[in-house]
């Protein structure tokens, strides 16, 4: 409530700027701040969130430009009708990509970066090779505009302003909900997530379909915004390389950081880099920014929130994802069968190694069953295989009676079991269950 109070009257007066009379150019000024608020908040929802970095945001931007371009001019749609025609055809390039990419465990860190700025240069090939653009740039100055504000100017604004306000909005909800949770589980360790519960590809995918959506759309405002596009312009590099320096910048892994980051960014370009000595202008603010970074390195507004003793903002990564598995962990079955897990002929090989061979057990409702044996005899890889870690070669694992083995392990997660990491002692699979991952030199 109390946040409520104070965003919106903030909210009432930059509503009604273009009708107090307000000069174009503040307004155009205004609508950078919210072009790039939005296009950073879209790339957190993704990189930030989940920690797969992208480097080709402006190939869904360019995306949402060109959807409404060519619907605009080519099929004369109106304007407002080509937004979120934008905004779903961005979005279903980004599953179509994601599908792909997100099934493979290879394609993380750098190698997702690279992936999605090639899908950049891929996406700007096809544009500038057809009817459209044909490396002649398209014209959107005729295109109709729905006069929201008093002049052509305002409303431009206040579709920037809306347009901001559904990605932050969008940002917080996903921030603070069981989805967000996950997605920042994934960010802190993707094998730990998924074996706590979390639905790891699925989630990444929906993030990418969303981020994407959001810069599709944002692209769609911004064609009308320009009046001319063309591929050079609409594809550079500088757009996704701005959008990562805003986000880490202002706090990559809060809801509002990107926008903080965009925001002082913008104001400081226009501020230094406008004046007599532009060169000079943009080396202070690369120098300024490399310093905040040094001294701030996860970002001005979480920088922030610690410094205020924001406790709900401190928990640690193992501490989210059990927090997560909390939530998505089911409650426990009522069954009365004496045998709780039941392992039959369960067989690993890695190449010609094997590491598991027919191994059988059961383990009784509320028993505790140790594996003693030295290093190297399977005891963590036949906890992997409970938990879904690894594939089986052959064997079966049953549940309370039901078959995991073969199951995701995030479905192994909410069937009830998980599992701890990094613990010297012991792992633990729930429901009572606990193994003993080593036993030293005193059972050797």
């Amino acid at each position: 409530m109390k946040k409520l109070l104070i965003t919106a009257p903030v909210l009432a007066v930059l509503a009604s700027l273009p009708y107090l009379g307000l000069a174009d150019y503040y307004l155009s000024y205004l609508y950078i701040i919210f072009f790039w608020v939005v296009l950073a908040t879209s790339w957190g929802i993704l990189s930030g969130y989940t920690g797969y970095w992208s480097f080709g945001h402006a190939a869904f931007f360019g995306i949402g430009v060109y959807t409404t371009a060519t619907l605009a001019t080519q099929f004369s749609w109106p304007f407002i009708a080509t937004i979120p025609a934008a905004a779903l055809l961005a979005a279903v390039v980004a599953v179509l990509v994601g599908l792909v990419v997100f099934r493979s465990r290879s394609l993380r860190g750098e190698f997702f970066a690279l992936l999605t700025l090639s899908v950049t240069f891929v996406v700007a090939a096809i544009v500038s090779n057809t009817s459209l653009d044909s490396g002649t740039g398209v014209f959107l100055s005729g295109i109709e505009i729905p006069m929201i504000g008093v002049t052509a100017s305002g409303s431009l604004y206040l579709f920037g302003l809306i347009a901001a306000l559904i990605a932050l909005a969008t940002s917080y909800f996903i921030f603070h909900s069981k989805f967000g949770q996950g997605l920042l589980a994934i960010h802190d360790d993707e094998d730990v997530a998924e074996v706590k519960g979390v639905p790891t590809f699925r989630y990444k995918l929906f993030s990418f379909a969303v981020s994407s959506a959001l810069a599709g759309g944002m692209g769609a405002i911004h064609a009308v915004y320009v009046g001319y596009v063309t591929v050079g312009e609409t594809f550079a590099v500088t757009v996704p390389l701005y959008v990562v320096l805003m986000s880490i910048l202002g706090g990559a892994r809060h809801w509002a950081g990107p926008a903080i980051g965009a925001a002082i960014i913008t104001v400081l370009q226009s501020a230094i880099v406008s004046g007599a000595h532009a060169e000079f202008g943009r080396a202070g603010v690369a120098l300024a920014l490399i310093i905040v970074i040094l001294v701030l390195p996860s970002g001005i507004v979480p920088s922030i929130l610690r410094k205020f003793a924001d406790k709900r903002s401190g928990l640690g990564g193992s501490d989210r994802i059990t927090q997560v598995a909390a939530h998505l962990s089911p409650a426990t079955n009522g069954s009365s069968s004496p045998v709780l897990l039941k392992c039959e002929d369960v067989t690993k090989s890695f190449g010609g190694l094997r590491a598991l061979n027919g191994v059988t057990l059961d383990v009784q409702r509320g028993e505790i069953l140790a594996l003693v044996g030295p290093n190297g005899s399977g005891k963590s890889t036949l906890i992997n295989m409970i938990s879904g870690h690894y594939a089986m070669t052959s064997g079966t694992i049953t549940l309370e009676g039901e078959q995991i083995s073969g199951k995701s392990p995030h479905q192994i997660a909410q069937s009830g079991i998980a599992r701890t990491y990094q613990i010297p002692v012991c792992s633990i699979i729930s429901r009572s269950l606990r193994t003993c991952g080593s036993v030293r030199s005193s059972v050797a």
